[in-house]
C-alpha cells in the first residue's frame, strides 16, 4: 500500500516535466528563404548609341534610346535638343533684329512693327517643329505636363488626343476666316462668329466626352472658364465660388446671346452674377479686385511700399469722383461754364484725396501716362476735365 504514494509522485513529476518541456521548447528558426539575385540589365550598347548620337537619323536614335530602356522624359528632352539644333539656323533667319544698342532700354513705341510675311513664315516654322516632334516622338507615352492636368483633368490620354485635334481643327478654321475677313468685318460681327464656331465646336466635343466629363472640360477650359479664372486672379477664391461664378455667368450669356451689349452694360450683369452667389463680405472684394485699375494700382502700392488698404482708397476714390461725374454731364439743366466748373472741382478734390492716399511719388506715376502700367490708371483723372472736340460746322 505503501507504493501507492511513490507512483502518484512520481507520476506528478512527469505531468511536470512534460508540462515544463511544452513551454520552455523553443521551435526551431524558420528556414531562410533564397531569393534569387535579379537578373543584370543588359548592359548598353555604348557603340551604336554613340553612332547615332553623331549622325542625322533622330528617328533611328530615338528608337534606340527605347529600345536600351531610357526614361521617356530623358528620350523627349533628346528629341527636342535634337530638333532645337535642326531648327536652330531657320529661327535664327527669322528673328527680329536686335534693337540699336542705344535703345537696349528703349520702351517697346519706339522698336520698328514687326513684318506681317516674317510672322507668318515663324507660325509655319513653328508648325512644322511641332509635327516633327509629335512624329519623331510618336512612340513615347503621351507626356501629361501640368498645363495637361489644369485643362484636361484626370481624362484618358485617347480623349485628351482627339479635343487637341478638335481645338486645332476649329483653331485653323477661324485664322482663315479672320484673313479672309480681315477689315471688312465689325468687332461685334468678329463676335459673333467667334460665338458659333465655338458653339459648334462645342457640340463637337459633346460627341466624344460624357456629360460629366465635358462639364468638366467647360469649369477647366472654355472661354467663358478663361474670362472668369482672369477675371478672380487676385480674388483667391476657392473652388466652390469659383463654380457658382461659373454658372451664375453662364446663365447670363445664356440670356443674352446675340445681343449686343456694351462693356460697362456686360460688367453690369456680371457684377449682378457674383452678388446672387457670393457673400456680401466677399462680393465686396469681387468687385475690388476685377476694378480695371486694381492691378496697376496694386503694382503702385508694392512698389512704393504702401499699405495694401491704400487699394480700396484709391479705387473708391475712383468709383465716387467718376459717378459724380456722370451724373454732371446728364445734367441738362446746367449751362456749359458751370458744368466744367463742377467737373473741376470735382477733379481737384479727387486729386487732393488720391495724394493723400498715395504721397506725391506715387500719386505722380499714377497720374502720369505710363508704359510701365499697363492701363495708365489716372487716365480718368486727366480725362476728368477734357472737353469734347468741337464739332466743325455742318455745310448747308
Amino acid at each position: 500500500m505503501k507504493a501507492a504514494p511513490l507512483i502518484l509522485a512520481t507520476s506528478l513529476l512527469c505531468n511536470a516535466a512534460l508540462l515544463g518541456f511544452a513551454l520552455f521548447r523553443q521551435p526551431p528558426p524558420p528556414a531562410k528563404k533564397t531569393i534569387p539575385a535579379p537578373s543584370p540589365a543588359p548592359p548598353v550598347d555604348i557603340k551604336a548609341l554613340a553612332q547615332l548620337f553623331a549622325g542625322d537619323d533622330n528617328h533611328a536614335l530615338i528608337q534606340q534610346l527605347l529600345k536600351e530602356g531610357f526614361p521617356t522624359d530623358v528620350i523627349r528632352s533628346i528629341a527636342q535638343a535634337r530638333l532645337d539644333k535642326e531648327f536652330a539656323a531657320r529661327r535664327a533667319a527669322l528673328a527680329d533684329p536686335p534693337p540699336d544698342y542705344w535703345r537696349r532700354y528703349s520702351f517697346s513705341r519706339f522698336n520698328p512693327k514687326p513684318d506681317p510675311a516674317r510672322r507668318a513664315e515663324k507660325r509655319a516654322l513653328d508648325e512644322e517643329y511641332d509635327a516633327a516632334l509629335k512624329k519623331l516622338t510618336n512612340d513615347l507615352p503621351p507626356e501629361r505636363t501640368g498645363f495637361d492636368q489644369r485643362t484636361y483633368g484626370d481624362l484618358p490620354d485617347a480623349k485628351i488626343a482627339q479635343i487637341k485635334a478638335i481645338n486645332e481643327d476649329y483653331n485653323e478654321t477661324n485664322r482663315k476666316l479672320r484673313a479672309e475677313k480681315k477689315g471688312a468685318t465689325s468687332p461685334s460681327d468678329k463676335a459673333q462668329l467667334d460665338l458659333l464656331i465655338e458653339q459648334e465646336k462645342h457640340a463637337e466635343l459633346a460627341k466624344i466626352l460624357t456629360p460629366g466629363e465635358l462639364r468638366d472640360y467647360d469649369l477647366r477650359s472654355s472661354p467663358l472658364a478663361r474670362d472668369i479664372q482672369q477675371q478672380i486672379t487676385y480674388l483667391n477664391a476657392t473652388e466652390d465660388e469659383y463654380i457658382a461664378l461659373y454658372d451664375a455667368q453662364t446663365i447670363i450669356n445664356e440670356q443674352t446671346a446675340g445681343q449686343k451689349l456694351s462693356p460697362a452694360e456686360l460688367k453690369q450683369l456680371r457684377d449682378d452674377a457674383a452678388q446672387s452667389v457670393l457673400s456680401p463680405e466677399r462680393f465686396e472684394e469681387y468687385k475690388l479686385v476685377t476694378n480695371k485699375s486694381y492691378e496697376d494700382v496694386r503694382d503702385l502700392v508694392t512698389w512704393y511700399n504702401l499699405p495694401m488698404t491704400t487699394i480700396a482708397q484709391v479705387i473708391t476714390i475712383e468709383n465716387e469722383t467718376t459717378a459724380q461725374a456722370d451724373r454732371v454731364r446728364a445734367d441738362t439743366s446746367l449751362a456749359p461754364a458751370e458744368r466744367d466748373t463742377q467737373l473741376a472741382a470735382l477733379a481737384q478734390a479727387a486729386e487732393q484725396q488720391l495724394k493723400t492716399a498715395f504721397g506725391e511719388k506715387a500719386f505722380a506715376r499714377y497720374y502720369r501716362e505710363d508704359e510701365w502700367l499697363s492701363q495708365s490708371p489716372g487716365k480718368w483723372l486727366r480725362q476728368l476735365t477734357l472737353k469734347p472736340p468741337a464739332q466743325s460746322p455742318q455745310p448747308k
